[in-house]
Formats: C-alpha cells, structure tokens, sequence
C-alpha cells in the first residue's frame, strides 16, 4: 500500500473545527505557505474549495467548483499545473438556454446569484456533436443542477455555456450528481430539507469556513444520521418525465454519487461507512448490494477506463476532520486495491489525472497532486 505524509494536514487544518463547532476564523490559518512542492507532493493553490472537479476528456483541462461559493467554476491548466480562470461566472461564458430540454428552467441566475453561487457536485456526459455536457449541483438562491454545455477547443480554453438548469423538488438537499444517458442525470439527495431553510446571505471566499447547507437539513435528521437511519435517497431526472427516486435508493446521508456510461451501474456513498451498488434489470427494481468501507466516503468517482472507484474521505473512527484517506477499489469485485493517506484533511475528491492523483477538499483552497497514484494500477 502507497502511503503519503499526513504532517501537512495537521499544519493547514490547525483551528478547524469537529462538525458542529465553529469553523476557524478568516486570518486564523496561513493556507499560502504550503504551496512550493513538498517533497514530489505538488500543490495548486488558489482554488477555493474545489469539492468536486472533472477532468474533460482528449484535453489538459481541468474544472473545479467553490464549494464555499464566490468562485463558480475555475479552469485548472494540467500542463502547467496552474489555475487558468475562472470559467462561470464569466463574460465569456454565453448563456443559451435549450429550452427543448430543460422548458421548466425559470432561466439563468442573475449576476447576483451567480457571486455568491455554492458550486459542489459535477459530472460529465459527452455528447454526440463532440462536446460536453456538465452538470453540477448548485446551492443559493435555488437548490437546483445547473446545466452547461463544455467545447473543447485544443490547447486553448475550452468554450462554456450555460445550457438549462432543473429545480429540485421542495424538499430535497442535493449533493452529487452523475450523468446519464439521453440527456439524464441521478443526484444523491442527503436529508428532507428544512422548509425555513434559507441559503447564507454571506458565504466564505478562500477560507476555511462551515458547509454552506449545514443547516439545510429538516430538524431531527441529524440526530437520525447519527444512529445510520435512512435519511434520504438518489433522485433521478430524465426529459419529458421529470424527478423519480431510484428504487431501492434509500440510505443514511448518501453522498457521492456516480454511474457507468451506460447507467446500468451506480454507486452511491452513504454514511456512517457504505457504499451501494445498484445493478439495473431489464425489469423490476435495481439490484443492491451493499460493502462496508474503511473511510467515511465523501464523492466517488470512476477512473478513465472504468476500472476502478475512488473515494474521498476520512478514516472510520475519526472525530474531526484533521485526517483523510484515499480509497481505491475494484467496480466488479468492490473490493480495496490502495489505501492513501492523504497530505491534506477531509479530502472530498480524488480524479485520476493521467498517472498523477489530484484531491480537492469542499475546506480548503487548494488541490493537491499525487504523482503515480492515479488509479491505473
């Protein structure tokens, strides 16, 4: 088993709090310093919260989200290991609202909305003209999946639009969101929301700060997340036919979420420490099965060739975040090939990036590469 230091996530996690507590002051942790290589441990600084990223596929891009809002999408260079920009909210992002697909969108967020715009999860589902389609699970002056159509354009940047957007249900709390074929996607739906809930008038901008849904969820699902009762379940949208949960869905806090190209597959991390594998039938309800892990999951993504999940978490029996792991695991056997200590805390996403591993966190304003850990083994 490959093993990284975890000497740097005590030095930037210093001051942050259990889940709960209050979240460290901006100005009570330097985040700059760590951002020289350490060692062959390489960092990309500047990339507030990147809780989710997606690499787009024949190209040296990355994107990112801001979890913590303020940022939108960033443009990750892979060549030059570099943040290029920010890709939405931007002048340059056009705005073409495919009305045929997504007729219930009430329209784009206004200038205002997309500023304070919590970005989380994301997915990727290519489309037959050659370009992307993106999704991404958004929180702020709507809980919805924002929509975008991604152009490749070579070594330049690629071209974003949005495209549409789909409101979710009114009780819904949205995590991770995975595509699917014929323009779908699946989503993880956390907790019942709290009907008073409202999204935070002020969010963070680079520092550590508290989840902006923390207190979306309705009273007493916390307490119910606690004992490992079902709160919540995956939903899915298709055209024309709307929101359905997935049958046989139901868990305790699901959180990551992702499905194989063609949708038979899905995988969903749910709390205290499982992961489901729901197997679609030509008829009847998926089958489930059902593993214990050895790492509180966070998202979970696929490797390029299918082959493998990657899971962004922190070690069972962890009190705080101060720690995290990476854990990789066969999709047919479902079982552990590596487990990673992960250079910073409460990692939420691991991408493999050629031969390299990059790990953001929805804490932190950095991504963090791994070089030889990216999951072809």
């Amino acid at each position: 088993m490959r093993s990284w230091s975890v000497g740097l996530a005590a030095a930037v996690f210093a001051g942050l709090a259990a889940p709960g507590g209050a979240s460290a002051a901006p100005g009570d942790v330097t985040l700059e310093y760590q951002c020289n290589p350490s060692g062959n441990i390489r960092f990309i600084c500047g990339s507030a919260a990147p809780e989710d990223m997606e690499r787009i596929p024949g190209t040296d891009w990355v994107i990112a989200t801001g979890y913590m809002g303020r940022v939108g999408l960033r443009l990750v260079s892979v060549r030059d290991e570099k943040i290029d920009s920010i890709i939405y909210p931007s002048p340059q992002a056009e705005k073409n609202h495919d009305r045929r697909l997504y007729p219930d969108c009430p329209g784009p967020l206004s200038a205002e909305a997309e500023a304070t715009a919590s970005t989380h999860g994301t997915s990727l589902q290519r489309r037959p003209d050659g370009a992307w389609t993106l999704y991404v699970t958004h929180h702020g002056s709507r809980e919805s999946v924002e929509v975008f159509k991604v152009t490749p354009m070579g070594a330049r940047r690629p071209k974003i639009a949005w495209i549409g957007c789909v409101v979710t249900p009114d009780d819904a709390v949205l995590n991770s969101v995975a595509a699917l074929p014929d323009n779908g996607f699946a989503v993880t739906n956390s907790y019942q929301r709290d009907p008073h809930w409202e999204f935070p008038a002020t969010v963070a901008t680079q520092e550590i700060h508290a989840s902006p849904i923390a207190t979306a969820a309705a009273p007493g699902m916390r307490e119910k997340r606690s004992r490992g009762e079902n709160t919540g379940y995956i939903l899915e949208w298709r055209p024309g036919s709307g929101w359905k949960k997935l049958e046989g869905s139901d868990a305790s806090a699901p959180n990551g979420l992702t499905a194989s190209e063609d949708g038979r597959d899905v995988y969903a991390v749910y709390v205290p420490a499982g992961l489901m594998h729901l197997t679609r039938q030509a008829e009847g309800p998926p089958l489930r099965e059902d593993v214990a892990l050895s790492v509180r999951g966070d998202n979970v993504k696929l490797s390029p060739d299918g082959r493998r999940l990657l899971i962004g978490g922190v070690p069972v029996g962890a009190t705080t975040f101060d720690s995290g792991r990476i854990l990789v695991m066969d999709t047919q056997t479902l079982k552990p090939i590596q487990e990673i200590v992960s250079p910073i805390a409460a990692p939420t996403t691991a991408l493999a990036v050629g031969r390299d591993l990059w790990v953001g966190s929805g804490r932190i304003n950095r991504i963090v590469i791994l070089p030889g850990s990216g999951g072809s083994r």
